[in-house]
């Protein structure tokens, strides 16, 4: 019979690449991390930059990445340089992190900003003001063609005494090591950042979880990232569904037909009707020798659209 179909799919920065063919999946998360202390009022701004979800034709991961102009420290000097804490928000104590989504369109502009999740205060607004203010990128290419690229972006509006949090920044190195896909160094990061509570230390569960994928430790993979999910971190549905996806591809290779079960129906908790998934979890069943499951998520896969379904199916549904 046929083979399962895996995503060919790319996080970078936090999350993974695993080989395939069939149906590509692209996703990545890029963080940087600046800090800016405002003396005067012993204000931290702390932003954290994170590329998300997998929506076509917006892209969230190509061949080459968009650009801000000057580069890496330029765009992090824009933001030191031009958000500023509320009024409103340091007068009455509001703090947290804001989520801000944006695509940066094939010209290099910036649009689409929206709040993904905000705290209020004016935080939502000033985190949208100097986003949509940033000055044309260098845009993202394709093939060698340009392309639109979302981007989701958490900044963190923290009243604080003016120093730097040690944990906060092990979650920022943690990003940095996988960028140079030193997964094991950034697991311990992504450890110290979680050990201390820092700001991200749920979104720490997370990307710990994607390290042990790129090191192959799938078990730890899905507690961490189930951990993340208990704890309410900001994940990309998307993204979670994919790593879900994939690990379960490692676990049919390793004839673990139950637990690859397990996670294709996680899969498709965040992906409802997702025909790949549910032709995969199809096979898994039909070697967990429950055939019946098995043609009725083949007949689900096919009635969305899947050719290789039906081809599965007169095969071995008959």
């Amino acid at each position: 019979m046929n083979g399962i179909m895996q995503r060919s799919w790319f996080i970078a920065a936090v999350w993974i690449a695993l080989g395939g063919s069939v149906h590509c999946q692209v996703d990545v998360t890029d963080t940087l991390d600046i800090r800016e202390e405002q003396k005067w009022d012993q204000i931290i701004i702390s932003i954290t930059d994170q590329a998300g979800a997998d929506t076509l034709p917006v892209f969230t991961a190509v061949e080459r990445m968009p650009r801000f102009p000057g580069g890496e420290e330029a765009r992090l000097g824009y933001l030191r340089d031009n958000i500023r804490y509320p009024q409103y928000a340091r007068h009455w104590g509001i703090q947290g992190r804001v989520f801000v989504s944006f695509i940066v369109e094939k010209d290099g502009t910036i649009a689409g900003v929206k709040v993904l999740r905000g705290i209020g205060g004016g935080c939502d607004e000033e985190a949208m003001r100097v986003i949509s203010n940033m000055t044309r990128w260098e845009p993202g290419t394709q093939k060698g063609e340009p392309v639109r690229v979302q981007f989701n972006m958490p900044i963190l509006f923290k009243i604080g005494s003016g120093s730097v949090s040690v944990s906060d920044l092990h979650y920022s190195k943690g990003h940095r090591r996988m960028e140079m896909k030193q997964y094991e160094s950034a697991v311990q990061h992504f450890s110290k950042s979680i050990d201390s509570k820092s700001a991200f230390y749920k979104e720490s569960f997370a990307d710990r979880g994607i390290c042990h994928l790129h090191l192959g430790h799938y078990d730890q993979a899905v507690s961490d990232i189930r951990e993340a999910q208990k704890l309410g971190a900001f994940l990309v549905p998307e993204a979670i569904a994919d790593a879900y996806f994939n690990i379960a591809h490692a676990y049919m290779e390793q004839k673990r037909y139950p637990e690859a079960i397990d996670l294709y129906t996680e899969t498709l908790k965040l992906k409802k009707d997702d025909a790949e998934t549910l032709y995969n979890r199809g096979v898994a069943y039909f070697y967990a020798g429950e055939k019946g499951k098995a043609c009725e998520d083949w007949h689900q896969a096919r009635e969305l659209g899947l050719e290789a379904a039906a081809v599965i199916m007169n095969q071995n549904c008959r």
